[in-house]
């Protein structure tokens, strides 16, 4: 029978691994709000409510506002940062969460959603 550990129950101590730690939450933090709510307030019908938004900065690929998969990133983005969030109690990175959160509800109920 396994154990369920916690994050709270490790402790990692090995400089790489810290390191690669704070360079993951790095780019958390890179990556802008507006891109990562674009796709969900162009859905919404409404203006990112970013007078700086930089569309050079648009993430491609999967994420592009013509793509049938796009808006998924921002589920990962948030699972990556609501587990280093766990690990280190890091608020600014929560506090970004918290508002992403808050603007995906806010566009869900514009679209007709709960």
């Amino acid at each position: 029978m396994y154990k369920r550990i916690t994050n709270s129950q490790v402790t990692i101590s090995d400089s790489e691994l810290l390191r690669r730690r704070e360079e993951n939450r790095e780019y958390l933090m890179r990556l802008r709000t507006d891109n990562l709510l674009l796709n969900h307030s162009l859905e919404a019908g409404v203006s990112t409510g970013y007078g700086d938004f930089d569309y050079s900065k648009i993430h491609g690929g999967w994420e592009s506002p013509t793509c049938q998969l796009r808006g998924h990133f921002v589920g990962h983005w948030i699972s990556a940062a609501a587990k280093h969030y766990a690990a280190t109690g890091n608020n600014v990175l929560k506090a970004r969460v918290d508002e992403i959160v808050d603007n995906l509800a806010y566009y869900q109920k514009l679209n007709g959603g709960q």
